[in-house]
């Protein structure tokens, strides 16, 4: 068994070069580009060319990836895999590696640097290639916050079975580039443990200097227990060892709760003006709506009603009346109730939140 002269790593967020001129090894483009200001996750591919001429297990590994400034090391990597013998095969191992602000900062003044790593074989053939990395302003996509809250605006909920719930990211990026990932949940501990399942997922074209909001798909509340909510970007790579995410917790209890309506526009996080058009999934034996905007208090959503308007169809706009009430209001929360002939309320959507109107 033998790795031939070719490895090739290939980078979704960014990518880089490698050359080994002992080996003759090579790869394209030659460069990584680092945001320089923000925390850069770049998901790399390393591309090992082995030959093999009868079936065998083979363990390919490396022991650490190495930054030349320092200051930085890369996790292990093992690939075990069984080769058909039938000669040349092409593995692939991904690495997922963190450049923090701090780090991207001391490559920006080095100008260039180098990440090396060297690949062994169980029969010891090894090879080393190294990425050329270099740091600048309008680089690949990276995160000065990337933070999680429920739709009220806590860090932890407790409700009832059946309730309306979800969760919203908080991200500030520089750079250009595909964001993408999913969300995340994990529970109730008590039927299903602790291991976490996809159930929503994004991707998203993100550029320049911004906020983004992103809010999650209804969380699951229909049965009691503890449960973990989270988002991993690029979920389908392997989890990567000194790479942690945010996560919340919520807790769901037996109780009589309303139904839960759901929100269909506009998006959390999004201006409020008199062209923002709201619309919502209609409610059985609803005859009337109601849109509520909410002041934001120190612990998530207060209760004080800043505004409320009454509708009879399934969507509304804000008039120029409300929208001056808003104003002054960095941020507002809304949400929709149904109610039947008799007043009585059908169903609630949770609180989504939106940019106030000055």
């Amino acid at each position: 068994m033998r790795l031939i002269k070719s490895l090739v790593l290939i980078a979704l967020l960014a990518f880089g070069g490698v050359a080994n001129a002992a080996d003759m090894l090579s790869v394209s483009p030659a460069t990584i580009s680092i945001n320089d200001s923000g925390t850069t996750v770049l998901t790399l591919r390393w591309r090992v060319r082995v030959v093999e001429s009868a079936p065998t297990t083979v363990a390919i590994t490396s022991s650490s990836g190495t930054l030349a400034i320092g200051g930085l090391s890369g996790p292990p990597l093992t690939k075990l895999f069984r080769h058909p013998g039938t000669g040349p095969i092409f593995v692939t191992i991904i690495e997922r590696l963190r450049i923090d602000r701090t780090t991207a900062k001391r490559i920006s003044q080095a100008g260039t640097t180098t990440y090396t790593r060297s690949f062994t074989d169980n029969n010891g053939a090894s090879a080393t290639v190294f990425a050329t990395l270099q740091a600048t302003s309008g680089g690949a996509l990276s995160f000065r916050n990337f933070s999680l809250r429920f739709d009220d605006d806590s860090g932890y909920r407790a409700v009832a079975k059946g309730s309306a719930l979800t969760a919203r990211l908080n991200l500030t990026t520089n750079g250009k580039g595909i964001f993408a990932g999913a969300w995340e949940i994990s529970g109730p501990s008590s039927t299903q443990g602790p291991g976490f399942r996809p159930i929503a997922r994004v991707r998203q074209v993100l550029a320049g200097s911004r906020k983004t909001i992103l809010e999650s798909p209804q969380l699951q509340t229909d049965r009691p227990g503890i449960y973990k909510v989270r988002f991993m970007p690029n979920s389908g790579a392997p989890r990567t060892v000194g790479i942690t995410y945010p996560e919340l917790t919520y807790t769901v209890t037996v109780g009589r709760v309303t139904p839960s309506l759901d929100l269909l526009a506009p998006k959390a996080g999004s201006n409020l003006t008199t062209a923002t058009q709201f619309r919502w999934r209609g409610v059985t034996g609803a005859t009337s709506y109601r849109v509520e905007f909410l002041r934001a208090g120190a612990g998530g959503v207060g209760k004080d009603r800043i505004a409320a308007l009454d509708v009879r169809s399934t969507s509304a706009s804000i008039r120029s009346i409300t929208l001056r009430r808003l104003a002054g209001h960095r941020e507002v929360y809304w949400r929709i109730l149904a109610f039947d002939s008799r007043g009585a309320v059908l169903a609630v959507s949770p609180a989504r939140r939106a940019n106030g109107g000055g």
